[in-house]
């Protein structure tokens, strides 16, 4: 396992969020997902926080839900209320979410 790629992967959502959120997102529904391997490298709260400001990019967002799927809706919204000045997409692609 190259923790090193995940950690990248992760910390892509933020910067090249349709990627990034597409790997993540893959078989994630399958017991050895992306997302499982990293999860082995990257908190969780990382994964969730990044995976919110990748809502800033619509295309991404169907992949974000993906992700956030796998997680606790209370952990998800924990995690949001610590952002700092969320931009409107992220607020509409987390509102969005938590009503699917």
């Amino acid at each position: 396992m190259n923790c090193d790629y995940w950690k990248d992967v992760v910390a892509k959502l933020k910067t090249e969020s349709n990627w990034a959120s597409h790997v993540l997102s893959t078989c994630v529904n399958e017991e050895s997902s992306n997302l499982t391997e990293a999860l082995k490298c990257v908190n969780e709260k990382e994964i969730i926080e990044n995976t919110i400001f990748a809502y800033e990019d619509w295309d991404s967002q169907p992949y974000c839900d993906e992700i956030l799927f796998q997680f606790d809706k209370q952990k998800i919204a924990e995690v949001f209320g610590q952002i700092k000045n969320p931009t409107e997409n992220m607020e509409k692609g987390f509102s969005r979410f938590l009503e699917l």
